[in-house]
């Protein structure tokens, strides 16, 4: 790295370079790993999946890359703000504990807020929609099994 940094090299273009290398690896290894399992379920079942069974796991492949995308960028950005790699880690490893077990609470009083869930069972279904919609950032609601 001490030698990269020496050549003419814009500092943005190392820090988008290193990003673009962590999507490629974390697209690489999600697609290996949905096919894996995909074909693995295919030879144990025998039924090819249905068009809307192949939308949804695409789906969930492109929904999983996006998502590891994010925590890199996240990752990236502080071992660039913080000096020590060790604040670096703890600032995103906290970040993670906080939508891990916060934002169920967060959700709940966001959408109470914005959508007040009344008398009526239209506003309490547009409570409920809203904080699932919230719940959706999560990790543990979108990994989760139906």
């Amino acid at each position: 790295m001490s030698r990269l940094v020496s050549q003419p090299i814009y500092r943005d273009t190392i820090v988008n370079a290193k990003f673009l290398a962590g999507v490629v690896t974390i697209a690489i290894m999600m697609t290996t790993i949905v096919l894996l399992v995909a074909g693995l379920g295919l030879r144990m079942i025998g039924l090819p999946p249905t068009a809307e069974e192949a939308w949804r796991l695409l789906f969930f492949l492109v929904a999983s890359i996006v998502y590891g995308s994010f925590w890199l960028g996240l990752a990236i950005m502080f071992s660039i703000f913080f000096r020590r790699v060790a604040t670096s880690a703890l600032a995103s490893i906290a970040i993670w504990i906080f939508f891990m077990f916060f934002i169920s609470i967060i959700a709940g009083a966001i959408a109470n807020s914005l959508a007040p869930a009344g008398d009526t069972v239209e506003s309490q279904v547009r409570n409920v929609q809203l904080q699932i919609a919230i719940l959706r950032v999560s990790h543990s609601t979108f990994f989760r099994k139906p």
